[in-house]
């Protein structure tokens, strides 16, 4: 039997989690193009495919993104806020802060979604005609995420709004597991 210690509490992430479900709603198609779709991989291991076309110019726009967490406690029925979440910012501080810090390792293994080193560069990244391909992602393994979080069903709730016009809501529902090995 292991001995549970403060620090491999801390230093070991103690949960882990199934993709229970994706949503997207884009009111500007014409401009930016997404699709995805959950995929199996495995039993009990789903990600997600699909593409990405930028069709406006938005290397120079103020194009604003917000994430948000809400948890739906064990046997629970509605959601409530979670102390996760990034307050609505432009998408360059959002590249530079939360894609670079969580999500670019996650990706880079199965996507052209953008690896950069120092600053993002939006006029290389987001401009016109820009295509992005992504296959099997399953963001969150290996991902700088919290070492612990309470078990419950997740909705993670990404809103990207800007001009020229977009209006992309990305849902993701899934459900958080404890994976103590005691």
């Amino acid at each position: 039997m292991k001995r549970i210690t403060e620090a491999n509490l801390i230093l070991k992430k103690d949960w882990d989690y199934t993709l229970l479900s994706t949503k997207l709603e884009n009111k500007y198609e014409e401009n930016v193009n997404m699709h995805f779709v959950m995929t199996r991989v495995s039993r009990g291991v789903y990600a997600v495919s699909g593409n990405l076309t930028i069709a406006a110019d938005y290397a120079n726009e103020k194009i604003m993104i917000s994430l948000d967490i809400l948890r739906r406690p064990n046997n629970g029925y509605e959601y409530k806020p979670s102390p996760l979440k990034f307050p609505k910012h432009d998408f360059v501080t959002f590249f530079n802060t939360v894609y670079k810090q969580v999500f670019m390792k996650e990706f880079q293994n199965c996507s052209n979604f953008p690896v950069f080193e120092g600053e993002f560069d939006a006029k290389k990244w987001a401009k016109k005609g820009t295509f992005y391909h992504f296959e099997n992602c399953d963001p969150g393994r290996e991902a700088a995420y919290p070492n612990h979080m309470n078990p419950g069903v997740y909705k993670l709730i990404i809103l990207i709004e800007g001009d020229p016009l977009v209006n992309i809501k990305i849902t993701l529902d899934f459900s958080i597991f404890s994976k103590l090995d005691f």
